[in-house]
């Protein structure tokens, strides 16, 4: 039986939409981050959480689950329960021994903590379509002013575009699962979560940790963090498919959904600016390329050379940008369905 613990802050928002749930007993782990404010999010978060418990009784399929809490929050908001057009991003995990399936909708993510933080979940997000194409850097998307832009939500996405994420592996010997809204990473680098990860203490004394820290750093969003060890006859195990892995040196790399290696940089384990928490300021570096654990560094691949161009006057340069992106915006609110988480 896995060992679970989580704990959650309201950060510096009026309600804690964030809901979640550590039943080892179960098997089963949640974290649920509502959205709707006054449309009452932390209703939608609560019915997602509760609905998947329940499932989990019956016996049901995780991401079956997931899909029956969209129902349920739709009924809800129907039925007065909560307010229309409220939703919530979810991610789950649910254990049979130490197998696990992670499924998820929106932007709250999962980790796998071995030594490195490995990054298992895909956002349903605008910014990560650019990331995982190559039309957007890792700098830009941490200081894109769309990134809470998501394009999958329970409660809110058509019932026929409902597109559930799933991911399977075995959680084993040395390691431990991370769950968690966005609260925490986009306020804490990968650097600075791995930090907290490698410092030892207590599933329930580290998952404080990182909520805290998160908070302490300015986060102004709720924030949650569930985390997940296997118990004392885990066996040995390897990764599954990463989206990114972070390392404790301040690397950090970015997979394609094809599990190439798009790009690498060098994060700062703390935000820039306390007033601007809520990003995470990288530094592009040469390419890292990943390397066994225990492994000793090889020396750095030369970087690329690149271009001298002339810089643009700063008001511009923004000015440009701005009405580049913009566009950009408007044309996909056009052409699909967004939500802001």
């Amino acid at each position: 039986m896995p060992e679970m613990a989580g704990s959650t802050h309201i950060g510096q928002r009026e309600l804690n939409e964030d809901c979640f749930c550590a039943d080892a007993g179960l098997g089963l782990a949640v974290v649920a981050d509502g959205m709707g404010g006054h449309n009452h999010g932390e209703v939608a978060s609560a019915i997602v959480v509760d609905t998947l418990r329940r499932e989990a009784r019956n016996g049901a399929a995780l991401d079956d689950a997931i899909r029956e809490s969209h129902s349920e929050v739709k009924r809800g908001a129907d039925t007065g329960l909560g307010g229309e057009g409220m939703g919530s991003a979810v991610v789950a995990a649910a254990f049979d021994g130490h197998d696990y399936e992670v499924c998820w909708i929106g932007d709250c993510r999962a980790y796998l903590w071995d030594g490195e933080l490995v990054q298992v979940t895909r956002d349903h997000s605008y910014v990560e379509k650019l990331l995982s194409r190559g039309a957007m850097t890792w700098e830009e998307a941490q200081g894109s002013s769309v990134r809470n832009m998501i394009t999958q939500a329970v409660g809110v996405s058509p019932d026929e575009e409902l597109d559930v994420g799933c991911a399977r592996g075995t959680l084993g010997a040395g390691q431990e699962l991370l769950l968690c809204s966005d609260g925490l990473n986009d306020v804490l680098s990968g650097q600075a979560i791995a930090q907290i990860l490698s410092g030892g203490g207590s599933l329930r004394e580290r998952a404080a940790q990182l909520v805290d820290a998160a908070v302490q750093a300015g986060g102004r969003d709720n924030v949650t963090a569930l985390l997940v060890a296997p118990d004392a006859g885990a066996p040995a195990s390897s990764r599954p498919p990463a989206v990114s892995i972070a390392r404790l040196d301040g690397s950090v790399e970015y997979f394609s959904s094809a599990g190439d290696s798009i790009f690498a940089a060098l994060e700062d384990a703390r935000p820039a600016q306390l007033a601007d928490a809520d990003r995470t300021s990288v530094h592009v570096a040469p390419r890292v390329t990943a390397r066994p654990k225990g492994a000793e560094p090889g020396p750095a691949a030369a970087a690329p050379p690149r271009k001298k161009r002339r810089a643009a006057p700063g008001f511009v340069s923004s000015l440009v940008q701005g009405l580049v992106i913009g566009t950009l915006v408007i044309a996909l609110l056009a052409a699909a369905n967004w939500y802001l988480g």
